[in-house]
């Protein structure tokens, strides 16, 4: 049914062995795809980026990724710079993509600020009691 929904933003999940599942299913990369050509967000976490993204063809060029999986996405391009970065937003490729579960919230308000905008973010963030320099 995926197939038939617009979304504004579709993020997978990182972890082992769920991400890798994630990239080997060929419904979740169509949509993806979709995403992606439609010129819609999406995004991914932890393993995810190396994982799914990257053997599909939908790792951009500003990316970043769980520490344990940076070789995959430095053979990719990606630079030291980016893969040192809590979250990456690559506005080219409309997709966002974040280190691990210490980044999940950072990666969740970026997702909001991208399609919602940044008021949208804070609004959603401020209720957390988060840190004053947390994403968003």
């Amino acid at each position: 049914e995926a197939k038939l929904v617009s979304f504004d933003v579709v993020a997978i999940p990182g972890g082992m062995p769920g991400a890798e599942r994630l990239g080997e299913d060929a419904s979740v990369i169509a949509c993806l795809r979709k995403q992606r050509e439609a010129g819609n967000w999406y995004g991914a976490i932890c393993a995810a980026p190396a994982v799914a993204l990257a053997p599909s063809g939908l790792l951009p060029p500003q990316a970043t990724c769980h520490p344990a999986f940076e070789s995959t996405l430095a053979e990719a391009g990606v630079s030291a710079a980016d893969l040192s970065m809590r979250v990456v937003v690559d506005d080219e490729w409309r997709c966002v993509t974040s280190r691990g579960p210490g980044t999940a919230i950072d990666f969740a308000l970026k997702l909001v600020e991208v399609v919602e905008g940044p008021e949208a973010a804070a609004a959603v963030g401020a209720p957390m009691v988060l840190p004053r320099n947390a994403a968003a």
